[in-house]
């Protein structure tokens, strides 16, 4: 049995852990209130809110993005041959796990570190007829531990664990880590690797969606000290801009061979138009074996990425026949632009 006084106690504390951004607790909270009371519509909207601060929006578009799930099929059944073992990193709903069970995998451990998309996975695994071959880890795949979570070395790793900015979801990390300590020596990656492009725009509007100056006649500029130091996601096909110079690679990387260290070097950009330089706008291929490739870019309009997005802290007059040079810095988990000179 239970009182109105427990029930209320319970939702309280539930939206003082969410006032607090203490989301797991929240969700605890308001998941209790509901087996105390299913019909609860209060616990259902506060649970349903907290899910939203905690379940990326993302994955909705990613489902839906015919293209990207069609060329991760393909790949993955190039790469599972015989009676392969599979890592899925990044479990999410569990559809490139029950690809490669569907490709003839032996059996797929996966990891998801968001408690409700690893149920719900769990949920979408079972419901498929997949159950006794995909087993769902709630942990981050930097905590398993051979032997216990997983039981031996894994043949092939697949993950999509890619931002628009490439590396902002721990694609590099999450590599790095299998192979040294979840892989068998030369197992398959899928994606095998990725190379990043950059190119100069001139957008006001670009530089609008993190940039301020006056709002109804007063100065709110200080507002920018918190702007996107990073980048940031634009679909720019959407928004009005201008490429001021071709793109350039700027770095490339073999997921299933390089060492994937941070690294730190200058390049220059070769300006083609006279223009206003807003930011530097960046995408990228993701190559998911030798053969095919995912982009990122621009006149890719159906992809559920978008572009990377650096802006300046000022706009920077260019004229054609100069060059842009910059530095970059590129760590594991992103990579970033500094101005270095104008000539």
């Amino acid at each position: 049995m239970y009182t109105e006084t427990k029930l209320r106690e319970i939702l309280d504390a539930g939206y003082r852990h969410f006032d607090k951004a203490q989301y797991h607790d929240a969700m605890a909270c308001f998941s209790d209130a509901l087996h105390m009371e299913p019909g609860c519509r209060e616990a259902k909207l506060a649970y349903n809110q907290t899910i939203q601060m905690v379940v990326p929006r993302y994955h909705f578009s990613m489902l839906d993005d015919r293209r990207r799930n069609e060329v991760y099929d393909a790949a993955i059944r190039k790469a599972v041959t015989g009676n392969r073992t599979v890592l899925d990193v990044g479990t999410g709903s569990g559809l490139l796990s029950m690809m490669a069970v569907r490709a003839g995998a032996e059996h797929v451990y996966t990891c998801e570190v968001i408690e409700p998309i690893a149920e719900i996975a769990r949920t979408v695994i079972a419901d498929n007829g997949f159950a006794e071959r995909i087993t769902v880890i709630n942990k981050r795949s930097s905590d398993l531990v051979l032997g216990e979570d997983i039981p031996e070395r894994l043949d092939l790793l697949v993950t999509e664990t890619v931002d628009s900015a490439l590396l902002g979801e721990g694609i590099v990390p999450i590599i790095r880590h299998a192979r040294e300590h979840l892989l068998r020596d030369g197992a398959r990656v899928v994606p095998g690797g990725a190379q990043m492009y950059a190119a100069l725009i001139e957008s006001e509007k670009v530089f609008a969606m993190n940039h301020v100056s006056t709002a109804s006649g007063f100065d709110v500029s200080p507002f920018n000290q918190l702007s996107t130091d990073g980048a940031y996601p634009v679909r720019l096909a959407a928004v009005e801009h201008r490429l001021l110079c071709e793109p350039v690679q700027i770095c490339a990387f073999d997921f299933e061979a390089d060492v994937l260290e941070s690294r730190q070097f200058e390049f220059s950009l070769p300006v083609e138009h006279d223009g206003t330089c807003h930011a530097v706008a960046t995408w990228f291929d993701l190559h998911l074996d030798r053969e095919i490739t995912l982009s990122s870019c621009p006149d890719q309009p159906h992809t559920h990425w978008k572009q990377g997005i650096k802006c300046f802290g000022e706009p920077i007059p260019v004229k054609a026949g100069s060059k842009v040079q910059l530095s970059v810095r590129q760590d594991l988990t992103r990579v970033d632009f500094d101005l270095l000179q104008q000539n």
